[in-house]
């Protein structure tokens, strides 16, 4: 489950973000989470309480996570498509072949205070 060592980590950084800004509180933390990351969105909204109440400023914090589609350029034809709905394999020409573009990031996009 290293999804809980990401959200230690959004959650230690949004509350140095508050911190420096001079904030009693974080009102929003966005993150974006790939579908090929490989974790699993659920973990981040059940254990996010725990969190929040480690630390004091993210008490009343919403936090939102956004899907990022993974995407992928087929080596051999050049088609681009959704790696997970076309389950690895080109739609176009029936590769395996690929070149991910997108899709495989876990990352703060913002935090709101």
């Amino acid at each position: 489950m290293h999804e809980i060592g990401m959200l230690r980590q959004a959650a230690e950084l949004a509350d140095r973000i508050a911190e420096e800004n001079g904030s009693d509180e974080v009102q929003e933390i966005v993150i974006e989470l790939g579908e090929l990351a490989g974790v699993v969105p659920q973990i981040f909204t059940d254990y996010f309480g725990y969190f929040s109440e480690q630390y004091p400023r993210l008490k009343n914090t919403e936090l939102k996570l956004h899907t990022v589609k993974g995407e992928g350029l087929c080596s051999d034809c050049k088609c681009l498509y959704n790696i997970m709905k076309q389950e690895g394999t080109c739609p176009r020409c029936g590769s395996k072949e690929k070149m991910v573009l997108g899709g495989t990031e876990v990352k703060v996009v913002s935090v709101t205070c």
